[in-house]
């Protein structure tokens, strides 16, 4: 995944392995982490609008866990259940 794949968002599905994971609750956020992983020049990273479940289902796929994951629990009702449901 690129830097390319970042700016592309369809682009980032393509690939299931990165090293740097986010998942945020808008697109506020989503931009924010966006900028955060170019400006670290992050080259395998997967940055979009979602929520646990949505890392969940992503991790699914992936074909091996990220070095780092970031998931917003802000409309979390219950986080720490919903973190263990993560781990």
């Amino acid at each position: 995944m690129s830097f390319i794949s970042l700016i592309k968002p369809g682009a980032a599905q393509a690939s299931k392995s990165c090293e740097f994971l986010a998942f945020v609750a808008d697109r506020d956020s989503e931009s924010a982490v966006r900028r955060y992983v170019l400006d670290q020049m992050m080259p395998h990273a997967h940055v979009a609008v979602g929520n646990i479940d949505s890392a969940i289902e992503f991790l699914k796929g992936a074909e091996r866990s990220p070095s780092r994951l970031f998931v917003d629990i802000s409309g979390s009702t219950m986080p720490v259940s919903d973190l263990a449901r993560l781990a």
